[in-house]
């Protein structure tokens, strides 16, 4: 028995038909427009790159960062690669991060977070350094910082522009930044960070006080001697703090 086609369902087939056909010009529009606005936006001058703006600077001078970035502006907006200025800018020794964000249709917006020294380190001549160890290079902000001084590392051993590697150095910015874990503002008035082969010694002068710890846990010393400092009886006279030992607090000098 053959199979006969209704005039009802020859139309569905027609019209099933029809919509594939609109279903492909429409989309071969669509391909066709995109490829179009495609060229447009990248080749028009209209999105070539003609302002470049900072935020975040300080004490990283704008114009040796537009040196990096001096052949960004004419570049397409679309096409830039902005991870690679990012990397550039990133090389510099005071930055930390560096965002770069396109505003249409001519603008690149640059936003640096520059590094924040917690200490300076004496080198022959005083350099700053950050919580991760990288040094910076001086500059005549420097001497102005009221910043801990470290002394004792070899001047070797911190480079500007390097994350140092120097033990002494680290066990120095170990032992700052448990000072400021656990002693709060104590953490202001350190003037100088004594490094040897013995252990750290941490100099107040506003406080009169010189705390020396061993080679072991800084943590555990430092959060052992606030702990108990407000039961700790000051005079005029400097006095020493000795938090080598396992179970007991030394105290000499003028306690």
């Amino acid at each position: 028995m053959g199979i006969v086609s209704t005039k009802l369902e020859r139309r569905k087939a027609m019209r099933r038909a029809a919509r594939r056909i609109l279903v492909v010009l429409g989309l071969g529009v669509l391909v066709v427009s995109s490829l179009y606005m495609y060229d447009y936006a990248t080749t028009s001058t209209r999105f070539a790159i003609h302002r470049v703006e900072f935020s975040g600077l300080a004490r990283i001078n704008e114009s040796a960062v537009n040196r990096v970035l001096s052949d960004l502006p004419g570049q397409n907006i679309l096409l830039a690669p902005l991870d690679t200025y990012e990397a550039r800018i990133e090389s510099f020794p005071r930055v930390a991060h560096a965002s770069l964000r396109r505003v249409f249709p001519d603008r690149i917006v640059v936003a640096i977070e520059e590094r924040t020294p917690v200490a300076l380190v004496w080198a022959g001549r005083l350099l700053e350094v950050d919580a991760s160890g990288m040094v910076m290079p001086d500059d005549a902000y420097t001497p102005l910082l009221k910043l801990p001084v470290i002394r004792g590392v070899a001047s070797g051993e911190v480079r500007p522009g390097e994350v140092s590697d120097s033990p002494g150095l680290l066990r120095a910015l170990r032992a700052l930044g448990a000072c400021k874990r656990y002693g709060g503002r104590f953490v202001d008035d350190i003037a100088e960070l004594q490094v040897d082969r013995a252990g750290i010694q941490i100099r107040s002068l506003a406080r009169n006080v010189v705390i020396i710890l061993g080679e072991r846990d800084y943590g555990e010393q430092i959060r052992k001697y606030f702990s108990m400092s407000k039961n700790i009886a000051v005079t005029g006279k400097t006095h020493f703090i000795d938090l080598r030992f396992d179970d007991q607090i030394v105290l000499r000098g003028g306690v």
